[in-house]
């Protein structure tokens, strides 16, 4: 069995504990949802679920594990890696909309009889 919170919509499981779910049916996953607790197997996560998504911690992965994940998977529509744009700036973002432009003045508070 195993056991985790999902409060926030998503179930964050361990590479050990996907295998464990999934190489057993018998195996059981236990989740919380904030509210009740709810029994969820490995056909619940599969057929349930359009998307599935794989988070690597890339200061622990090699390389040469997502290229060959890539060749694996090259071929299975709607397969994508999403990574964050290493360039992505969002001061500048934010600056392109003129956003981070100081206002000079004074803001006067009303009573709802303004209104």
């Amino acid at each position: 069995m195993i056991v985790k919170s999902a409060k926030g919509g998503y179930i964050y499981l361990s590479a050990t504990d996907f295998e464990s779910l999934t190489s057993n049916k018998n195996n059981i996953l236990m989740v919380w949802d904030g509210n009740v607790a709810h029994r969820v197997s490995s056909e619940d996560i599969f057929n349930k679920n359009s998307n599935v998504n794989l988070i690597f911690d890339m200061d622990y992965t090699p390389k040469h594990y997502c290229i060959a994940l890539s060749k694996i998977f090259q071929y299975i529509k709607g397969t994508t890696f999403a990574v964050k744009n290493p360039t992505y700036n969002a001061y500048e973002k934010i600056k392109s909309f003129g956003m981070d432009a100081k206002k000079e003045g004074t803001q006067e508070f009303f009573g709802d009889e303004a209104l």
